[in-house]
């Protein structure tokens, strides 16, 4: 997926825009505002604010659903210039979440329970009240608060015969989870996560049908425990990749290709814990080594080649096939504790090799004035694919690490995959009335990991269902002298049943399906 900044305004143009939503399921209530102008010597800015605040949401089993509710803030802003040399800009965001965590527990009536305080150092699960069930109030012992801010410059100017491209960014991201009462304001689990990001590209003039980009990016990632709990060991890591990019154009033929080398350098702190699941990345008393840490380089080389030939002036054939890479993460590595969010004791594996997979694809296209049509199919074949099994005794029966907290164990392995699929589109906006625009898309994915050994771990987990999306667009580009680029849309989104879930160790349970209908409309 590429994301691509919204163009600035035209010179000596200032305008703005209000958006606002709302779900009744939850009473989320969503508003957004911007601002955005340019001036005649090429400055621009853009300024954005929104806000989202839900309730409790419900279904038809359990009414309202304890421990659902959420908040959202986020403002962000761009600045820059555009000149006759290129252009320069700095975005700045800032953005923020409150959200509640369903735990799903309940009293023998069927009742959900929250915590309470009952004394200096003690706290006791009591029964929800119905003015709770349906307030807004974030709890304070049982929430996730998130806060992301990011900071970016983004330039490209002529050098030469070609263009030079540079993005150098910072973020910052703050993970608080709250999970008692005894410990107000202090979270449970903090991870303090800093990216530094660059990005340099020169670009060589095309010359006789050939464009050339050469190019090296990185990213260095410190992440920090500062929460009254440790789930893994803090790390550093440092991904550097240098890459030559070439296409060629002819009148029917189009071929691209490039190489890439990465290496990544990993570095992970110890941990340590006591017979009581206390985990720290420091020796105290009663604790033993658990992870020793970790310094290790993963290093691969990837490429890609890619090429499409029109059949005609309306049909064209595509055709790709590429080679990836992906290091092991830090808890896949040196995890060795309870994962609170999974209520399940995790194990890393310090030898894991790097993920590497083989991806091709075909596909077609039809284009006329009024019509077009997209179909492809694809396969990806992943080596040493990463995922997460569970942990059984010698005896057969689930391993138990901690008797006092008797939840399961899994640990973190490899083996082979494969995902294959397709999708197809086609859109119809007729030339005799524009204003008219029908689209509809089918998409498919499925999978299968070669190295299970029962029918209810075959396949992958988090896989999408069978999706048909069909929209009726209408669009008018002005009304009056006051209304532009006005819209409005009915969207139908039907999601098949999922009967290829990961069953296995109750991970994901097979899902009915069920029907979306998306009513929208802008006028700016």
């Amino acid at each position: 997926m590429s994301l691509i900044s919204a163009r600035p305004p035209e010179p000596g143009l200032l305008r703005g825009q209000f958006l606002t939503n709302y779900q009744s399921n939850n009473g989320m209530f969503g508003a957004s505002g911007l601002m955005e102008g340019t001036a005649k010597n090429g400055l621009f800015g853009r300024i954005r604010v929104s806000h989202k605040n839900a309730g409790n949401y419900q279904n038809r089993y359990d009414g309202l659903v304890y421990g659902s509710a959420y908040r959202e803030y986020d403002i962000n802003g761009t600045i820059g210039i555009n000149r006759n040399w290129g252009y320069s800009q700095l975005y700045l965001s800032n953005w923020h979440q409150d959200i509640n965590i369903v735990t799903g527990e309940r009293d023998r009536n069927g009742r959900f329970l929250e915590l309470v305080r009952t004394g200096i150092n003690s706290e006791e699960l009591r029964p929800v009240s119905d003015a709770t069930l349906s307030g807004r109030a974030i709890e304070l012992a049982n929430y996730q608060n998130l806060n992301h801010t990011k900071a970016s410059w983004n330039t490209i100017t002529k050098v030469g015969s070609g263009n030079i491209s540079a993005i150098i960014s910072y973020s910052q991201n703050r993970r608080q989870e709250f999970a008692s009462t005894l410990t107000p304001g202090q979270p449970a689990l903090y991870f303090y996560l800093q990216n530094v990001f660059y990005d340099l590209k020169y670009y060589f003039g095309g010359r006789n049908g050939w464009d050339f980009t050469i190019g090296g990016n990185g990213l260095w990632q410190h992440n920090q425990n500062k929460g009254l709990q440790v789930l893994y060991p803090g790390y550093r890591s440092w991904d550097n990749g240098l890459f030559l990019f070439a296409q060629k154009k002819t009148d029917r033929l189009r071929i691209n290709g490039g190489l890439r080398m990465d290496i990544r350098q990993m570095h992970i702190n110890q941990l340590y814990a006591d017979s009581n699941a206390t985990f720290a990345e420091r020796p105290f008393r009663g604790s033993e080594l658990r992870f020793s840490g970790l310094n290790k380089t993963y290093a691969n080389p990837t490429a890609s080649f890619g090429a499409t030939y029109k059949l005609s002036e309306r049909w064209t054939v595509k055709a790709n096939i590429g080679r990836g890479f992906r290091a092991p993460s830090t808890p896949e590595l040196s995890a060795n504790g309870e994962h609170t969010g999974t209520f399940r004791y995790e194990i890393g594996s310090p030898n894991l090799h790097s993920e590497t997979s083989w991806q091709g694809d075909l596909g077609i296209n039809y284009e006329s004035p009024s019509l077009s049509l997209t179909a492809s199919l694809f396969q990806n074949r992943i080596n040493n694919y990463t995922y997460s099994e569970k942990v059984f005794d010698r005896f057969g029966r689930d391993s138990i690490v901690d008797p006092s907290r008797p939840i399961l164990t899994y640990r973190y392995t490899q083996g082979n995959a494969v995902l294959f699929g397709g999708e197809g589109q086609v859109s119809y906006n007729p030339q005799s009335a524009r204003w008219l625009h029908f689209t509809t898309s089918y998409s498919l994915v499925r999978s299968r990991n070669l190295s299970a050994t029962a029918d209810s771990s075959r396949y992958l987990p988090f896989l999408p269902p069978p999706r048909l999306i069909a929209q009726v667009k209408f669009t008018k580009t002005e009304a009056g002298n006051r209304w532009r680029n006005l819209y409005a849309q009915v969207e139908v989104e039907n999601n098949s049943r999922q009967n290829q879930a990961l069953l296995a160790y109750g991970t994901e349970t097979q899902t009915p399906g069920y029907t979306l209908i998306n009513l929208g409309g802008v006028a700016t």
